[in-house]
């Protein structure tokens, strides 16, 4: 065997897997072997982005004898939507697994075109959708169609039914990933009282998803969130065991919560890996010990406007959580990098923010990272309870009296280019999302009020 093309056809399929899509290209130009091998992986990921039309797509698709449409698994369309060219490309992929429609249109797209997708692509298992219209019509065809659903994502003012939850949840026993945002769910919003029995009753469909392992909702109505943190950690029915979602690894939730719903819920999830809890302003330093104690898997955590939080807090829970805490989140908790000035490291600028106000500077740390997480667990008692004291001191100061630590962390240099501090700083963003940018006297007349400060609430900081 002297030549590549000898292999048997398996082998060789399997190696024009690991080459990327150029040299894919390439091959199938080798001989008649490897074009039938390698057009159905170049094929297998469709990405519409402009220049490329989808009608140009649509028109190779349906010319093409075999149908190279049933090679494809995924489709990113990231083209203007238009209605009609959309619908005529999906009767070309009845394969499809993967689907991402970002929305690009200035009003929502309407159910009357959605409730298609499900009949030309019954064998969708990943759903993203943004600025879409879901009615009954779209979730009913959901239901019926599409069983093989593992991840639905409804964002950027997805109008959704109040029952989404229940449909879904029942008729597709694979799905086990939901990303969500709640405004615009027919009954459900915080300025109508009215709507709290709805919100209810979605919060116990969602509770019905026995499979789920990660669920991130943003943009939740308070009575929403806390009820669903209250049914989750009630006693699991008898049809199951253990607490409600045995496998979830995942939650993020952007939502007003408070100790009493959050540490239950902590103590009934075990194996959570990941939490995240946004505009909780009145968590306290009792759900940090929930999560040492009752989260042996633990690697990421994250907070944010969660004033209440304190130094000693954070220490406490890096020295008593296990190893694979990798990741503290604590933007906008107002954690001060006074006293954890000897163990941020030579170059910690890209771990806080610098806050102008009127006055003076504010500097608070908004990431932990690996390295400060390791000089913390290495402290040893004494050195850690001179911290808690300390930290106890500070906690009773005046806020405006903090001596900032970085007062260069968004300034450029004399020669106008920014600091390696700078770059670091932004490297580090990617992890956590992007930093949010407010007047920080403004925000210290009314801190429980997030929502006039913070625009980009929507987006999780974590990268699932």
């Amino acid at each position: 065997m002297n030549k590549l093309d000898d292999l048997p056809t398996e082998i060789l399929s399997l190696v024009l897997q690991y080459i990327d899509i150029r040299d894919q290209t390439n091959c199938t130009l080798v001989n008649k072997q490897f074009h039938t091998l390698t057009n159905p992986l170049i094929w297998r990921c469709l990405i519409l982005d402009p220049p490329i039309s989808d009608k140009v797509t649509t028109t190779i698709l349906h010319s093409t004898s075999p149908a190279l449409g049933r090679h494809v698994r995924c489709l990113l369309y990231f083209v203007p939507f238009d209605s009609q060219a959309f619908l005529s490309l999906l009767e070309c992929l009845p394969l499809l697994e993967i689907l991402n429609v970002p929305g690009f249109t200035r009003r929502n797209i309407e159910d009357d075109v959605m409730q298609h997708i499900p009949r030309f692509c019954p064998q969708l298992k990943v759903l993203f959708l943004n600025k879409v219209d879901i009615g009954q019509r779209t979730l009913t065809s959901l239901a019926h169609h599409c069983h093989q659903l593992n991840l639905i994502s409804f964002s950027k003012g997805c109008s959704l039914p109040a029952n989404t939850f229940a449909m879904l949840g029942t008729s597709c026993p694979f799905l086990h990933d939901i990303y969500v945002e709640l405004d615009a769910m027919d009954g459900i919003n915080d300025d109508d009282d009215n709507n709290e029995d709805t919100a209810n009753a979605a919060a116990l469909d969602l509770t019905r998803c026995h499979r789920l392992r990660r669920l991130s909702l943003t943009k939740v109505p308070t009575y929403f969130a806390r009820h669903l943190l209250t049914l989750a950690a009630a006693p699991a029915p008898a049809s199951t065991t253990g607490p409600v979602w045995p496998q979830l690894v995942t939650l993020a939730l952007h939502a007003d919560v408070d100790d009493s719903h959050v540490i239950p819920f902590i103590q009934t999830h075990p194996i959570l890996k990941t939490l995240e809890l946004k505009q909780a302003t009145t968590l306290t330093d009792a759900t940090l010990d929930a999560i040492a104690t009752g989260l042996p898997e633990i690697t990421k955590v994250g907070f944010k406007y969660s004033c209440n939080l304190t130094d000693h807090g954070i220490h406490r829970l890096v020295r008593r959580c296990p190893p694979s805490l990798m990741l503290v989140g604590i933007k906008g908790c107002r954690i001060k990098p006074t006293l954890f000035a000897n163990i941020l490291g030579k170059d910690y600028s890209y771990r806080m923010k610098t806050y102008s106000t009127h006055y003076s500077f504010l500097t608070y740390l908004h990431t932990l990272d690996p390295l400060v997480l390791n000089n913390i667990r290495q402290l040893d008692d004494s050195t850690a309870a001179a911290v808690s004291a300390a930290s106890a001191a500070a906690t009773s100061a005046p806020l405006n009296n903090e001596q900032p630590l970085l007062l260069q962390v968004n300034n450029e240099d004399e020669n106008g280019r920014r600091s390696h501090n700078q770059h670091q700083h932004h490297h580090h963003d990617d992890e956590w999302g992007e930093h949010d940018d407010f007047d920080l006297e403004d925000e210290l007349e009314d801190p429980n009020d997030v929502d006039e400060y913070y625009d980009d609430d929507s987006e999780s900081d974590f990268s699932w």
